[in-house]
């Protein structure tokens, strides 16, 4: 889509799917560029930020759009400072930047997909807050998971219908919910460790990628989140090929709900992407590449 030819494998959509942002590199630079979903317009958002060696370099990473398309978060990660980093909102109409907190350990961030005006984040100091990005003012979230410390989670992020947070350790395999007050809502606990998740877009069900210890290998469950009934919808033997030959990776769901994506990867060969009915666990084959796949969303 894009024309550049040092472009880092890191892109968001927009929420209407009319625009996408992505992160141009160079051998001492990165900036955030935005172009329209047919690839025309494209036109460089950020300022150029030093990429290479020193103490000021650092990296760009994309966290989202806002609800309404209007506008983009991001944090310049550097890497000399003890991962420290400096989180902005750049406007993409106007192409004005404002910096989120001061500079410092901020983890996950998200923006509220039903709210263009609150933002979730965690600055140095680890509390958990909701930002209103138009007044300025903050709440923290109260409350304790137990177990589990907010600056030690490897993801935090809104619920699909933007009332409450999810929080998810990887390694424990954990995954609670908790609302805005801090009460957790509801807790998973698996006995192995996991490697994605993706919620549907009504957020009545979970995509998991699980590890099965044993065999060494990921499988795919659905869980839905009210009751916490779940099933495996996607194992290796689906491709009827030796387990120690491929690994499998989750993808995202079908705007409808009712498809996701899984990634196939040859170990030193092909690279392919397939597409599963969440109900019947019927895959379909969609495209073979040489080249890595790192990456495919749905459009609206």
């Amino acid at each position: 889509m894009t024309n550049h030819e040092a472009n880092k494998p890191e892109f968001k959509v927009s929420p209407d799917g009319k625009q996408v942002a992505y992160i141009v590199v160079d051998p001492t630079h990165e900036s955030i560029w935005v172009a329209r979903s047919d690839g025309t317009l494209a036109h460089r958002l950020t300022p150029w930020y030093p990429s290479g060696e020193g103490e000021t370099a650092a990296h760009i990473h994309l966290d989202g759009w806002s609800a309404d398309g209007f506008e983009l978060v991001y944090k310049q990660v550097f890497a000399y400072l003890h991962a420290r980093n400096q989180c902005y909102i750049a406007n993409v109409p106007t192409g004005t930047i404002r910096t989120v907190g001061d500079k410092g350990s901020m983890g996950a961030i998200d923006w509220n997909p039903k709210r263009a005006d609150e933002l979730l984040y965690i600055p140095a100091t680890s509390p958990v807050y909701l930002l209103n990005v138009r007044t300025g003012n903050r709440v923290e979230i109260k409350g304790e998971v137990p177990g589990l410390r907010y600056e030690h989670l490897d993801v935090l992020g809104f619920t699909p219908d933007g009332d409450a947070l999810y929080l998810v350790r990887w390694e424990q395999g954990r995954v609670v919910t908790v609302g805005r007050t801090g009460q957790i809502l509801w807790h998973i606990h698996v006995t192995a460790p996991l490697g994605a998740l993706e919620w549907s877009p009504n957020g009545q069900q979970l995509l998991l990628g699980i590890w099965d210890q044993d065999r060494r290998v990921t499988d795919i469950y659905v869980i839905t989140a009210e009751s916490r009934n779940w099933r495996r919808v996607v194992s290796r033997q689906a491709f009827g090929e030796p387990d120690d030959s491929y690994d499998i990776y989750l993808g995202t769901w079908s705007p409808d709900g009712q498809w996701f994506t899984v990634f196939k990867t040859e170990r030193g060969g092909s690279h392919e992407i397939y597409i599963c009915h969440v109900e019947t666990g019927e895959l379909w084959h969609v495209l073979t590449m040489d080249l890595a796949i790192y990456n495919c969303v749905w459009l609206p």
